[in-house]
């Protein structure tokens, strides 16, 4: 089993071993929103101390304050990867604030030079990741006040940051992780673009869906709560077993016509149908395992 480290996880580390003194005493603002967490409970007290230093928005002493932090992290990454052999070790960077920089939450923070800001740390950081590792991305709404913290309209600078982390990490990245938000609106999960890109018709992905014409048809059903369940139950099965067949197309034809064996004879188009897409994801874990054939 891998060990999933997350960056917010290493941060605490770095905050109570080797994070230099004066990077906490820069401002008297800086000082005042980290003596706030002290009214934390312990247990939580370093995570609300280091959540508060993140979103400190004196932009202008960033310059004087990410070496600090940038040589902290390199220090735990060290640390970590001295540890545990590479073999059995997954390092994921959870990131919020690039995800609101990418979505123009930020107000100080202009459009241009977006990648440029974001990925210079994650370009240094990436290669001193063993090859033999695994790296991946968590892409966070934020849980400060309750998750989620913002909702974005689309999930167009999710993709865009998706895109710079694999481009941007000077390593292979084994996983982006994208949560998709609990709402019902066709920006999401669209039934003509899944169509489209399965080559078939909006009426065909209904049927496979288990839906009538109308869920695909008009808005209000098509933003309903079951349409966008189903929608998501779908492309999430195919979007795990695409790697198996090496095409979304031949993925498709397997889900709607073959039977699963030990899961009664039915096929995974019936059984996400049903209501049982956890048990069609875990037969597909189960293949990549060996456990199926």
């Amino acid at each position: 089993m891998s060990v999933k480290w997350s960056s917010s996880g290493m941060l605490v580390g770095v905050l109570l071993a080797s994070l230099p003194a004066q990077l906490a005493c820069q401002d008297k603002a800086f000082d005042e929103l980290y003596a706030r967490a002290d009214a934390v409970p312990t247990s939580d007290q370093e995570a609300r101390k280091l959540a508060f230093a993140a979103a400190f928005r004196a932009f202008e002493t960033i310059p004087e304050k990410t070496p600090g932090y940038e040589a902290a992290l390199h220090q735990e990454l060290e640390t970590i990867t001295r540890i545990i052999p590479a073999r059995d070790l997954a390092i994921q960077w959870d990131c919020t604030s690039e995800l609101q920089d990418a979505h123009g939450r930020i107000a100080d923070l202009p459009a241009d030079g977006l990648i440029g800001r974001n990925m210079k740390h994650f370009r240094r950081l990436g290669p001193r990741i063993p090859d033999g590792a695994e790296l991946g991305y968590h892409l966070c709404y934020g849980t400060l006040g309750g998750w989620p913290r913002w909702q974005p309209e689309n999930l167009s600078g999710a993709v865009t940051m998706a895109n710079a982390f694999a481009a941007h990490s000077g390593r292979r990245v084994d996983w982006i992780h994208i949560p998709v938000l609990d709402r019902s609106d066709d920006g999401y999960f669209a039934p003509r673009k899944i169509a489209g890109a399965l080559q078939t018709t909006s009426e065909e992905i209904a049927r496979t869906a288990g839906l009538g014409k109308d869920a695909v048809q008009r808005r209000d059903r098509v933003r309903s709560d079951r349409t966008q369940r189903r929608l998501r139950q779908m492309v999430e099965v195919l979007n795990k077993a695409e790697p198996r067949f090496g095409s979304a197309l031949i993925a498709y034809a397997w889900y709607r016509s073959e039977p699963l064996a030990g899961l009664g004879g039915l096929t995974a188009m019936e059984l996400v149908r049903q209501g049982n897409a956890a048990e069609v994801m875990e037969y597909v874990d189960a293949v990549e395992a060996g456990l199926h054939s």
